[in-house]
Order: C-alpha cells, then sequence, then structure tokens
C-alpha cells in the first residue's frame, strides 16, 4: 500500500513508499523515498512558487532532479549515474524553457570510499576547474582548487 507524508519545513516535503502494515520507524526509513519538495514564499501563501521532483534507480539512488516553476514548467535538471558503489557523474541541463540544453557536468574520482577529485565540466566539454581531496586515515585533511 502506497502512502504520501505531508511535512512542512522550508518547504512541504512529499514522501512515498509503503507500509507492509508495519509503520515502525526502522521499516519506513526503508521504503520511504523523498518524491517532490514544493517551495513557498512564505508560510501565508496560497501555492507554492515551484517545486523539485526526484526520481530513483532500483538501488535507491537519485537519479533525476527536476525543477519547475508553477504550476507545471520545467526549467532545469540533473542527472546522476553511479557505479556499483558511488555517485561518478552529476549533469546539469537548463537554458530556453521548452529546449533544456547541458550545461556542465561533474566527474567524481574515488579511492576506495574516499572522494580525492572533482572535474568540472562546461557543457562543451571544456574543464573549468578540479576540486582534489586529501585524507589521512579516512580523514578529510585537505581541499584544494585547480
Amino acid at each position: 500500500m502506497k502512502s504520501t507524508v505531508n511535512l512542512l519545513s522550508v518547504g512541504l516535503l512529499l514522501f512515498s513508499g509503503c507500509f507492509d502494515n508495519d509503520p515502525s520507524p526502522a521499516n519506513m526509513a526503508s521504503d520511504y523515498r523523498l518524491t517532490k519538495v514544493l517551495n513557498f514564499a512564505g508560510s501565508t501563501a496560497a501555492e507554492p512558487y515551484g517545486f523539485i521532483t526526484l526520481t530513483y534507480n532500483g538501488s535507491g539512488e537519485v537519479i533525476r532532479e527536476e525543477m519547475f516553476d508553477y504550476p507545471s514548467t520545467l526549467t532545469s535538471y540533473k542527472e546522476y549515474e553511479y557505479d556499483a558503489a558511488h555517485k561518478i557523474k552529476q549533469s546539469y541541463y537548463g537554458g530556453q524553457v521548452g529546449n533544456l540544453a547541458l550545461q556542465g557536468y561533474n566527474i567524481y574520482t574515488y579511492t576506495g570510499d574516499n572522494l580525492t577529485k572533482e572535474e568540472i565540466y562546461q557543457g562543451d566539454g571544456t574543464l573549468n576547474n578540479e576540486i582534489h581531496h586529501e585524507y589521512d586515515g579516512g580523514a578529510l585533511t585537505t581541499t584544494y582548487q585547480i
């Protein structure tokens, strides 16, 4: 049975998932995914000014994040790619509404579970910069940009 839970924080968060007749926190944590965030200008706003939707793969990782102006105009989106253990690429699409194009992307490199390099590219493939992370015994010690 699918359910939706509404929470008001910075925006309205919508979760969907399955209770499996067990509404315990342990069951909810594994079955629930954030699917939509409604953005309001303030607590007295009658309608949201926009919203974000999230799509997941079978492993529960976000693979697409879409940004909309209210009521339903797609203004930009991000796509995420993963290997067996990590997010390895994030692509950004934006520009003219109705004709969104690749604006840029990031490539992530890991040593074990440690993120060691982020390469930031423009949509045409031009490298903007690199961010490097150094670790000592698993603890992040240095971050620098080239």
